[in-house]
């Protein structure tokens, strides 16, 4: 990190949703530090003792379909961290899921305010964020990963590395 300069401000975070028919999607559950819905209180466990990583936070959806473990780890080589995420389909149904991360990510002296309320395409609290490339400064920042045919008691999971360059 960059003294004097703000990298990611406060709006980090994810939406899990899934489908029927893999085309129209609804948010189970999204958190965005600022807003969050749909998920219950999360477990935190840190296996190597309080205070060190990995750190493991496990979530479940309030409507009992989706359990989501994240497993965060630093990579100090690469200045960055990897974030797990792994959904597990708790309901009795096959699904298919599409799992969101945003960031507001800001790499340069240009602090803006995001608004996760915002009309268009969200990747914060939605599912149907289209891709489009930004620019330099202040952007938001989202990946999706699609997770087709999710059935029950059955786990995916994906990495994501956040670096620094």
């Amino acid at each position: 990190m960059t003294a004097g300069y703000v990298h990611i401000d406060q709006a980090e975070g994810y939406a899990v949703c899934s489908s029927k028919d893999g085309v129209s999607f609804q948010a189970n559950g999204f958190d965005v530090n600022v807003s969050a819905d749909g998920w219950g209180v999360g477990a935190i466990s840190q296996p190597g003792g309080a205070g060190t990583f990995p750190l493991v936070v496990t979530r479940n959806t309030l409507d009992g379909r989706f359990q989501l473990k994240q497993t965060f780890t630093p990579n100090r080589a690469e200045r960055g961290l990897d974030i797990r995420m792994a959904v597990k389909n708790l309901s009795g149904v096959t699904l298919d899921i599409r799992v969101m991360r945003s960031a507001d990510v800001d790499i340069s002296d240009n602090v803006m305010n995001w608004n996760p309320f915002g009309g268009g395409p969200q990747f914060a609290r939605g599912c149907d964020a289209g891709i489009n490339a930004g620019g330099f400064g202040d952007s938001v920042l989202g990946y999706r990963q699609n997770l087709w045919g999710l059935k029950p008691g059955q786990t995916q999971a994906f990495t994501l590395r956040y670096r620094r360059f």
